[in-house]
């Protein structure tokens, strides 16, 4: 076992901040979970060449709705929680009520899908019931946040890893299984690794309330960078949708990758800003051009994605091209903003970033309805444009507005 694994004591809480301010965790954080997610990319390029397109479509459709009962049941813990991990210590009562309120939501969200999937007479998708489970109560966030990346890490790769052998070795109708035991063992996994026991007292409980305003801005970054696909299926049609869901799988992955970075940056951001304010101006600046490399790098890629999509989809995928240039140029946008909302949630700006992608979602949805009749997938991709520019730019703005 390497240190890095070694059982965080509660006390003294100091040492905890600093094992989850480390370099070394956050590079092995984000390399496992990005290990993870090309295991998961995998088996979607296995279910696009097994599946028809049409029955690919349902698959997308329900794979977004399993993630946004996800959503809700995480209750902004993958957001928050390794932020208050660092602060407080896996101990804490503001950690322990983080789980009450999890738990709870989760046994709702995914009550709430199993119903969906029923209503919409697509109940051979049930199984995807396990990926709310694995999203609302794994906790991999205190594994990044106590500074055990390997802990964080090991329940997905596990699981991704089952899901992506059953994928291709049992028939074809399996395949939403196959997701489905891959997100019970996955937050099998992460459950035994990461035990916490105390039971909260009404200060904690209250913090984990607050922590619900990332459950509104983690259904709003999901609403503005999937309805559209929901959208398609309902005004479109179904082969539009796995047409769009599987391109957009491409830049989907960079996102990850970004959205892990911010992740696991934040602790270290939050401890060291506590450690040393007047580094504000530094970090301000790196952000600037750490956003702007990494949108360079989004833009120079963006050839090579749209060759790739139909050499790894097959030719029926061809006319996502159009649509896939457009969403790296998005992409692009969101990555020039990432290393600025690493401050922003850092300083605990938590109500003012939901409400800005709330918002964000709003304009989204509302545009989307009106494009997507008439420009089907083009429309929904410029319309993600637009709507992952307001974040961005707020990310940028407030960064630069909060007082060193």
């Amino acid at each position: 076992m390497s240190t890095l694994d070694q059982p965080v004591r509660p006390e003294p809480v100091r040492a905890d901040r600093r094992s989850a301010g480390t370099r070394t965790t956050s590079v092995l954080y984000v390399s496992g979970r990005l290990g993870a997610q090309i295991l998961e990319f995998v088996l979607w390029v296995v279910a696009a060449q097994r599946l028809d397109l049409a029955t690919v479509g349902v698959l997308a459709i329900a794979l977004l709705g399993s993630r946004y009962a996800g959503f809700v049941g995480d209750w902004g813990a993958t957001f928050t929680g390794p932020r208050e991990v660092a602060r407080f210590g896996v101990e804490s009562d503001e950690v322990s009520s983080l789980l009450v309120r999890r738990t709870t939501a989760t046994i709702v969200a995914s009550l709430a899908y199993l119903i969906a999937v029923v209503l919409s007479g697509h109940s051979d998708m049930w199984p995807l019931v396990a990926v709310v489970l694995f999203r609302g109560l794994n906790r991999d966030w205190i594994g990044l946040g106590s500074g055990r990346p390997l802990r964080a890490v090991a329940g997905n790769v596990a699981g991704n890893t089952l899901a992506l052998g059953l994928g291709i070795a049992l028939p074809v109708e399996w395949i939403p299984a196959a997701f489905g035991f891959g997100g019970l063992v996955a937050v099998a996994i992460s459950l035994s690794l990461h035990r916490v026991g105390r039971r909260p007292d009404p200060k904690g409980v209250r913090r984990a309330r607050a922590a619900g305003w990332y459950v509104v801005a983690g259904l709003a970054g999901l609403t503005y960078t999937t309805v559209d696909t929901f959208l398609l299926g309902l005004l479109r049609s179904n082969t539009e949708v796995a047409i769009y869901a599987s391109v957009y799988r491409l830049p989907n992955a960079w996102l990850l990758l970004i959205g892990l970075a911010v992740g696991a940056a934040v602790p270290r951001v939050a401890e060291h800003l506590e450690r040393l304010p007047h580094a504000r101006q530094q970090l301000r600046s790196r952000a600037m051009w750490t956003g702007l490399v990494g949108a360079g790098v989004v833009v120079a890629a963006t050839p090579v994605a749209s060759w790739l999509a139909p050499a790894l989809f097959g030719d029926d995928f061809v006319s996502g091209r159009s649509p896939l240039v457009i969403l790296m140029f998005a992409t692009a946008i969101v990555t020039f903003g990432a290393p600025s909302q690493v401050l922003v949630i850092a300083d605990g700006d938590d109500r003012r970033a939901a409400l800005v992608m709330a918002v964000s979602a709003a304009i989204n949805v509302a545009a989307n309805l009106v494009v997507i009749p008439a420009h089907g997938m083009v429309g929904a991709a410029w319309t993600t444009v637009v709507t992952q520019a307001i974040p961005a730019a707020f990310y940028v703005a407030t960064s630069r507005r909060n007082p060193a």
